[in-house]
């Protein structure tokens, strides 16, 4: 009875050593607050098989190195409190509360002309079509893996002269939220794909004027409004060095700027936060 016992204790001793070696090898990190209109990343140290649901929704996660790479993206008007990640993989499940913190906007004041403001009926027609548009666009193609291949960078070198959440009132009336970043150049300047990805959408549009759009996988887009020049085709894989277009200042565009803007799964992003968490800042020099 003794030796069944002995016996019995000592499987379960191996299995809990066993237990507790599978645990040392995962690493769960994950973030306690993201602010609104921010990205972050969870990394998952795991051999085998894992899935990760923020708020109900499956993320995509992909390997790297010895981890599992995942990104959470948090819209710029998300209600602020706590959000609940879960995270499974073979030998456990966690549940995480990451905190989203309210995001502190700008005010910009802009003074324009009252001729430059007026659309024609023709026109307000012609940017509700662009806007379903777009949105069908920016709502295929999640499941495809990350196309990117290393860090993301700066476009285009030059100045930031509006950043991501400003507020705008345009001649004292609210008019709409920044939801890019804007960099002045000289025009004609060349602008690049932040990182490598397939051209979903090229074209002229009222507001934005001449615009890329670029697939990088997982549901991550980047916008480039504004072009003077396209260089690129719907469809074909650019990759980070290759030049889509030049500084410009089409459509509603008060002088050679590029709109360089984010979308992550149908949510409004910051680029200088894609920048932090999957980029180098440092890669063409904007001052």
């Amino acid at each position: 009875m003794r030796s069944k016992r002995k016996e019995l204790i000592t499987i379960l001793f191996l299995v809990f050593i066993f237990i507790f070696q599978a645990y040392a090898h995962e690493e769960w990190i994950v973030p306690q607050e993201i602010f609104q209109g921010d990205l972050k990343t969870i990394s998952i140290g795991s051999a085998g098989p894992i899935s990760a649901y923020f708020e109900g929704e499956p993320l995509f996660l992909w390997k790297e190195n010895e981890n599992w790479k995942g990104i959470i993206g948090i819209d710029l008007f998300s209600p602020v409190g706590r959000k609940r990640l879960i995270v499974k993989s073979e030998t456990a499940e966690k549940v995480f509360f990451v905190e989203v913190k309210h995001r502190e906007l700008p005010i910009r004041f802009i003074t324009l002309p009252e001729k430059w403001l007026k659309l024609s009926k023709e026109d307000l027609e012609r940017i509700k079509m662009e806007k379903e548009r777009l949105k069908f666009i920016l709502m295929k193609d999640w499941e495809n893996p990350p196309l990117w291949k290393g860090p993301f960078r700066w476009p285009v070198e030059g100045k930031v002269i509006d950043g991501f959440g400003t507020k705008r009132l345009i001649n004292g009336q609210y008019v709409s939220y920044h939801t890019g970043i804007d960099i002045s150049a000289p025009r004609g300047r060349e602008v690049y794909p932040s990182n490598r990805g397939k051209v979903f959408f090229v074209g002229p549009l009222v507001l934005e004027g001449n615009t890329v759009i670029i697939n990088h996988g997982i549901g991550l887009y980047s916008l480039y409004c504004h072009l003077q020049e396209i260089r690129v085709r719907e469809g074909e894989v650019v990759e980070e060095g290759f030049p889509l277009g030049t500084i410009g200042s089409s459509g509603r565009a008060q002088g050679p700027h590029l709109h360089f803007s984010v979308i992550f799964r149908n949510k409004k992003v910051d680029p200088l936060s894609l920048l932090d968490v999957l980029g180098d800042k440092n890669g063409r020099k904007v001052f």
